[in-house]
């Protein structure tokens, strides 16, 4: 069974929105739009709304970085 803590963590992890997730990463929102259409992050859409993983995105991050 899923704990409070396991479920706040997944919570925390999720970044919803466009805007959101442009934020996070310190570009505007149709440069993550133009990086989802070319697969360039794994960033998915849940619906109508784009959705990634913090730590996903920061191992795909490091990946391009070589860290």
């Amino acid at each position: 069974m899923e704990t409070t803590t396991e479920r706040k963590s997944l919570s925390d992890d999720l970044i919803f929105g466009a805007t959101k997730i442009a934020d996070e990463l310190g570009v505007e929102a149709h440069t993550v739009y133009y990086w989802h259409r070319k697969k360039m992050l794994p960033i998915t859409k849940v619906g109508k709304t784009l959705v990634a993983s913090r730590r996903k995105l920061q191992r795909a991050f490091d990946g391009l970085t070589g860290a």
